[in-house]
């Protein structure tokens, strides 16, 4: 799903951000989404939103423009995630394979509360180790449980 999810972020952003598209289009989208598939779920305009920001903070990361990493790739679905591993980075392979059991509201709720990426990893490591729900995550992200 996260790969779905980047995958429309990237287009929304590409015709939103960059493209030829209106004001109005996420939320005409969403509108022509539901009118066309009852029962489809998780396409409101808000969740397009959270989609285009999805891959707007991680497209750096997971989309630079060097890509003469040494490691092999690994991929969730088309995001090849090795390029997450800079020169700089302490993010362990292990860590890169954690984001994608990782649900798309967790990481919304992380991209949402905190902007530091390697603080962001810790909360995707925390959560995952400590199962935490989202409420709690929203919590834990409040009270900077990052810098602990």
């Amino acid at each position: 799903m996260l790969s779905l999810y980047y995958g429309i972020g990237r287009y929304i952003s590409a015709n939103s951000r960059d493209g030829f598209w209106g004001t109005g289009a996420i939320k005409t989208i969403s509108e022509l989404l539901r009118k066309e598939l009852p029962g489809l779920k998780g396409f409101s305009e808000s969740s397009l939103k959270n989609m285009r920001m999805f891959y707007e903070e991680w497209s750096p990361v997971l989309d630079p423009s060097d890509s003469s990493s040494p490691i092999s790739p690994i991929m969730i679905g088309e995001i090849e995630t090795t390029t997450l591993l800079s020169s700089k980075s302490t993010i362990t392979i292990d860590e890169l394979e954690l984001f994608g059991n990782l649900s798309f509201t967790h990481h919304v709720r992380i991209l949402n509360g905190e902007k530091d990426v390697n603080k962001r990893w810790k909360y995707i490591r925390m959560s995952l180790e400590n199962k935490w729900d989202t409420r709690y995550l929203q919590q834990q992200l409040k009270d900077n449980a990052a810098d602990k």
